[in-house]
């Protein structure tokens, strides 16, 4: 034991370099110490390789890849981009560059996803090297906050990655390849192949591809040289049965628990696993954190024992075992699930101290807060530092972690790695969990199901014949497939250089939406159409059709595809440089609808009560006094009275102005309110055109001026919702009380034109609705019909709805019936009424309401009205410039 324990103190020496690169904890000076480091041949060698040509470094685990990135970095004296996957990863790198005294920084997407062009661009210029997240660079390139030309030396960490979807695909594809000035490459990676066993042609295919994508060719390295550091785990696959048969009860009573309530079902997976995984101790934890127990979920959990599944009791006499001999020694566990970490952690603790065990644990996992165990765990970023911390420090001697560990990040050097429940599906994962073990003498321990271990055996063995043949396949020149890169249809907004493609239209185009609707109510729609053209080339086109308020024409794909959904891609391309060109998005690609609707034409605008422009579907822009005062008049004056011609009008009623302002004909187009029975408020889908006609001038007495302005107010409450609280008050101010000759003021007010005259029976039936506002109920408020000088009673309704909804009845006889048929149809819509009894208890219901208007004044006027906002702006603009 003497012995082993010196030659372990002796290879440690031999790799101090390695050790001090990985020790980002340590209070050493670590100007003098890094200044110390003299790189390993292999790495010399690779450097110059780098210096040279695009290059990818495939090397073992814990064979100092970074130190390869940093050297390079320092030589080129220009501004690089280290990429890695993960945060954690991130800030590991950025520690051990900063040692090394170079400008560097990091950045991960809560870091910098809220930045904007002038942030991005403050900071780049600090550093020489910038650490980022793949998506987060991606999508800074995208927007056009960073250029691919701004940088002189991209690295890719992890670089397998580099296919498919991922982001690091996607920057090669959409922006290294067409860039002008592209930077020099150096891809990082201690497995090239990412999947599981494969036949050698599609092995050297992989490889192939790989240099493809990274425009890079594999450095060939002293393998000889580079196993002398590299970890030589021994690994040993242990089958043990997970559960016993007997305890398969427990598992059967939870489920009928569990999956019978609808707060519980979804948590049954977690639960199971964990009493799989660990044994009833491990389920009674789990039950403790869960928040949803009932009374039966209850008396099951103190029904259970403190039993322990067989995986678990194994995992504890190797760990025991392990322990015995080496003492001081750390050990990894590896599990599948975050959910059997966390209660992993805390079993083997309570195991440990029930039996005096030298077992101290701890936790790393991912943090995932989209998941229902995460819920349960009470997950948070602080427990993954805090024992990752403890484990460096040796406070704890077993790190219990996910696959967060499992690539790349850093963990002091033990000699004892246990995969807990599953065997690694990929190579990738088999490379990088048994590299965890980088200490002499280390042992990599799978754990698998008794049923299974023949089978994982010889899985490992086909990944250690793999891992042999790549290796010796990297270091012979590969030759890159005759095929080119993946290219994009694109927009590029020369300002920024931000780039929308069909590599990523799809998802660019469902934020757009998502501001859309949120503003207008309006979507977007997607159509193709099967071509086929005479000189024979057929295929699909993509068709994307604006709203009607954007004015801007379809647009189609710029060709013909074979498939559907990329044509749909291309058309989406093409709808991006159509809204930038009319301002519906910004030079970054970000949508700026309100801005969009302002510029394409005035006609679109809409104010609401203070004047403020709103969204042309915004149905609180109302009428409002102060907007009007430039049109007010006296009983000296002489009115004109207009009547709007609209283009789409159908009905003999017409909206009409009642001014002292000489008003031209001003034609302008605008989107009007269009009305249906049964169904809400909604915009005419293409604009009315709308002039003005005079139909006379002439004085007016005090009597009819002061009907016609309590009109107008009238109207101006009811679109303000209002009516109930002001209508008295409209009255007993306007019309009840004396207003004497001097003291009239009429503002600019609408009025109902009908056959080119004023309806005075409208105006009239509502002076006499103001003045007998009787409590509602059948018998009274069909007399107070009779005395009105309208033929039409209508009631406007604002039920459950964001904007009034309105109503109109033509049988007062049946009026109750109306209002029941609004109970069944809106009010609760999704209830039928099979009793007669109910009919009536939700019709009291319904006459209690605060927010019921009864008014004589017609629906379809009203919505007419909804305009005016738009239409007094436009008059101002023609008088007033």
């Amino acid at each position: 034991m003497k012995n082993s324990s010196s030659s372990r103190e002796v290879y440690k020496l031999e790799n101090k370099m390695m050790d001090l690169i990985y020790s980002l904890y340590s209070n050493t000076d670590n100007e003098t110490l890094y200044n110390d480091i003299t790189p390993r041949d292999y790495q010399l060698e690779i450097l110059e390789i780098a210096k040279a040509r695009n290059t990818i470094a495939f090397l073992d685990t814990g064979t100092g890849k970074t130190l390869i990135a940093i050297m390079l970095t320092k030589w080129l004296s220009g501004k690089a981009v280290f990429l890695t996957p993960t945060k954690a990863l991130i800030e590991q790198q950025d520690s051990v560059a900063k040692k090394f005294n170079i400008r560097c920084d990091w950045r991960s997407g809560k870091k910098g996803e809220s930045w904007n062009s002038i942030k991005w661009q403050n900071w780049i210029s600090k550093f020489d090297l910038l650490f980022l997240t793949p998506q987060l660079f991606l999508n800074s390139l995208r927007h056009g906050y960073l250029q691919m030309e701004q940088f002189d030396l991209l690295i890719y960490d992890e670089c397998h990655h580099c296919k498919g979807e991922h982001p690091y695909f996607s920057i090669q594809t959409e922006f290294y390849f067409t860039s002008l000035k592209k930077p020099k490459i150096l891809g990082l990676t201690a497995s090239p192949v990412v999947t599981g066993p494969k036949e050698i042609k599609e092995l050297k295919s992989e490889l192939s591809d790989l240099c493809l994508f990274l425009d890079s060719d594999f450095a060939q390295v002293n393998r000889r040289s580079v196993n002398q550091i590299a970890s030589q785990a021994k690994v040993i696959v242990k089958g043990v049965d997970h559960i016993s048969e007997c305890k398969s009860d427990i598992i059967e009573e939870l489920s009928l628990i569990m999956k019978s309530n609808i707060n519980m079902r979804d948590h049954f997976d977690s639960a199971k696993t964990v009493f799989e995984k660990i044994g009833e101790i491990g389920l009674k934890y789990y039950l403790r954190d869960f928040p949803y127990k009932n009374e039966l979920l209850h008396y099951f959990e103190t029904q259970l024992e403190e039993g322990y599944s067989e995986l678990f009791l194994e995992l504890v006499h190797l760990l025991n075992e392990h322990f015995s001999l080496e003492e001081s020694s750390q050990v990894i566990i590896l599990a599948e699930r975050r959910v059997t970490v966390w209660y992993l952690v805390d079993a083997l603790n309570y195991f440990s101290n029930l039996y005096n065990l030298n077992i101290k644990a701890g936790k790393v996992v991912g943090i995932n807060q989209g998941s229902r165990s995460s819920e349960i765990c009470k997950m948070k970023n602080s427990s993954h530092e805090y024992s990752l911390d403890d484990f460096r420090l040796g406070n704890i001697n077993v790190l219990v972690a996910t696959t967060v560990v499992e690539e790349g990040i850093d963990i002091p050097s033990c000699n004892f790695v246990i995969r807990y429940d599953s065997p690694p599906n990929n190579l990738r994962s088999y490379v990088q969990s048994k590299g965890r073990a980088r200490d002499k003498d280390s042992k990599f321990i799978v754990l698998t199901p008794m049923h299974n271990q023949a089978e994982t055996i010889d899985l490992i063995r086909r990944f250690d014949y793999m891992i042999v043949f790549l290796k010796n396949l990297a270091d012979k020149p590969i030759t890159k497939p005759e095929r080119g890169m993946t290219s994009y249809v694109s927009f590029k907004i020369p300002e920024t250089g931000a780039t929308i493609s069909t590599a990523w239209s799809e998802l660019w185009v469902k934020d757009f939406e998502t501001a859309l609707k949120k503003l207008t109510g309006e979507k977007i729609k997607y159509e193709t159409s099967y071509i086929r053209e005479v000189s024979k080339v057929k295929g699909y086109s993509g068709i994307v059709k604006f709203p009607s308020l954007f004015c801007i024409e379809d647009v189609k794909s710029s060709r013909l595809y074979c498939r559907e959904n990329d044509a749909l891609k291309d058309a989406i391309v093409q709808a991006a440089e159509a809204l930038y060109q009319n301002e519906f998005i910004d030079e970054f690609l970000f949508q700026c609808i309100e801005k969009g609707l302002r510029a394409t034409d005035s006609k679109l605008r809409y104010k609401n009560s203070k004047s403020s422009v709103c969204s042309p579907f915004d149905d609180k822009a109302y009428l409002e006094q102060n907007s009007i005062e430039k049109f007010i008049g006296n009983l000296d004056s002489f009115y004109h009275i207009y009547k709007l011609i609209i283009s789409d009008q159908q009905s003999e009623l017409s909206l009409g102005l009642f001014s002292t302002a000489d008003i031209p004909e001003c034609p302008f187009d605008l989107f009007s309110s269009k009305y249906n029975i049964n169904s809400s408020i909604k915009q005419t889908q293409n604009p009315s055109r709308i002039r003005m006609q005079l139909i006379r001038t002439e004085r007016f007495d005090l009597k009819n001026l002061s009907m016609v302005k309590a009109f107008h107010l009238t109207i101006n409450s009811i679109l303000c919702s209002q009516f109930n609280r002001t209508k008295r008050n409209i009255y007993e101010e306007h019309i009840g009380n004396a207003v004497s000759d001097l003291e009239i003021q009429v503002p600019l007010c609408v009025v109902p034109i009908l056959d080119d005259n004023i309806n005075w029976n409208i105006i009239k039936s509502n002076i006499l609705f103001l003045r007998n506002p009787a409590k509602f109920d059948s018998k009274s408020y069909e007399n107070l019909a009779l005395k009105l000088d309208t033929n039409d009673l209508y009631i406007i309704l604002d039920i459950l709805f964001d904007s009034p909804k309105h109503e109109v009845y033509n049988n007062n006889s049946n009026l109750v019936a109306c209002i029941e048929r609004e109970i069944n149809e809106e009010y609760l819509s999704v209830q039928k009424f099979d009793c007669h009894a109910n009919t009536q208890k939700k019709y009291k219901e319904f006459l209690r309401r605060s927010d019921l208007i009864f008014s004589p004044i017609p629906t379809y006027f009203l919505n007419l009205c909804r305009m005016l906002p738009n239409i007094i702006s436009k008059i101002d603009e023609f008088l007033f410039g």
